[in-house]
């Protein structure tokens, strides 16, 4: 006959949780607990059994890029993945705030196993302000956003939301949060994962690997990190860069010659040297190669052109870049030709005829409606004349 289970009784008065107790000769306190967690009240609730999650991304290589900042010195932790593109996990950021005449109010995100979906509810007091349904998100082509509950929340009476990364990211990849309690005037953060697309010179890096992904031969993407930045290899594409802001074929080309300067019979011998340097956008130079030229006669009066063939996007190498179009005074915002290829965070490598010099600025914003681009306040102002002469009205992205 099996004995019955007894439950013997180890304390008189619980007085909560002690990590300093002492096992021996404590019975008021539990020195270890398990299924619970601190509230930010200092009492015990029941631990959340949730996880991260997000879209599917990837399939041929998932990655952890360890940055230092270098704006803000702080290192970075970047998740990336890589299917046909570079993908970075991010997270979209909804915040909750109440304004009501109650003294707090409830929110819960939870999965919600009647409906077989994730639910968010507001309460205020002992009503239930808003119940709203967010879906499961995966395999559904048009998932319910959180654009789209942050304007359900705002139609509440006392309650507002406002959203920090992509509106689009599906609601119900939001952090379950059990009963939390947003005093009046309070807030309440809560994060959402989604992959974005790390831009570049041309939109699909890794397609020729992706293409191979169900070969018995094939071999995933791997990485290793040098100098601040990420490096990505595989058996079907050149080596790629990603230093932070973008990915693109790793090195500097070689130049090639277009044409060489004039040539004159009662000139003086001359030759010249070329080559490729561009920093990125962890403030390393890279230095491509060097090309010699012939050496021939010349007259030199006033300078010499040399002119070497374009460097295009479509080559992988880090070539994006815009013309400008109108003429400025001294100015931060430069007005540049539509479908140019600057973004946000490049460093840019131009002309200054207020100072007859190449400098390189860092942009904060890119503006349509005219295209302009705008740099860093931080930053020295410059007085650009769009001459069109000498290719002094282009913009590179830091390739000198």
């Amino acid at each position: 006959m099996a004995t019955p289970y007894q439950h013997l009784k180890k304390y008189q008065n619980f007085f909560g949780v002690g990590f300093t107790s002492n096992d021996l000769d404590e019975d008021e306190f539990a020195t270890d607990v398990l299924n619970v967690q601190m509230r930010r009240t200092g009492t015990l609730e029941k631990r959340k059994g949730h996880q991260g999650h997000a879209d599917t991304a990837g399939g041929i290589g998932l990655f952890v890029y360890q940055r230092n900042n270098p704006t803000t010195g702080v290192q970075d932790s970047i998740i990336l993945s890589v299917d046909q593109a570079l993908k970075k996990l991010e997270t979209a950021t909804l915040t909750i705030s109440y304004s009501g005449s109650a003294a707090s109010a409830v929110v819960n995100i939870i999965y919600d196993v009647a409906t077989s979906q994730y639910v968010l509810t507001l309460e205020e007091a002992t009503t239930t302000a808003l119940t709203q349904p967010l879906g499961v998100a995966v395999d559904n082509a048009s998932p319910y956003t959180l654009t789209t509950l942050a304007a359900a929340i705002n139609a509440v009476t006392g309650f507002t939301a406002s959203i920090n990364g992509s509106g689009t990211t599906p609601a119900a990849f939001l952090e379950t949060t059990v009963d939390y309690d947003i005093v009046s005037s309070g807030s309440l953060s809560v994060g959402a994962k989604y992959w974005s697309t790390i831009p570049g010179p041309v939109a699909s890096p890794f397609s020729a690997a992706y293409a191979q992904r169900n070969l018995d031969t094939f071999e995933n993407v791997t990485s290793t990190q040098l100098q601040n930045c990420i490096y990505f290899a595989n058996a079907y594409t050149e080596v790629f860069k990603y230093d932070g802001q973008k990915v693109y074929r790793a090195g500097v080309p070689t130049p090639e010659l277009n044409q060489p300067f004039a040539v004159s019979a009662a000139g003086s011998p001359y030759e010249y040297i070329l080559r490729f340097i561009q920093g990125d956008a962890v403030l390393n130079e890279v230095e491509g190669n060097l090309v010699y030229s012939d050496t021939v006669n010349a007259t030199i009066a006033s300078g010499v052109t040399v002119s070497v063939k374009n460097l295009l996007p479509a080559s992988g190498f880090n070539a994006t870049g815009a013309i400008i179009s109108t003429a400025a005074g001294t100015t931060r915002t430069l007005t540049v030709n539509a479908g140019h290829t600057i973004i946000a965070g490049d460093k840019i490598y131009f002309w200054d005829d207020g100072t007859s010099q190449f400098v390189t600025r860092t942009v904060v914003s890119v503006l349509t409606g005219p295209d302009r681009i705008v740099f860093d306040s931080s930053e020295d102002q410059v007085t650009v004349v769009n001459t069109g002469t000498d290719n002094k009205n282009v913009i590179s992205n830091n390739l000198r």
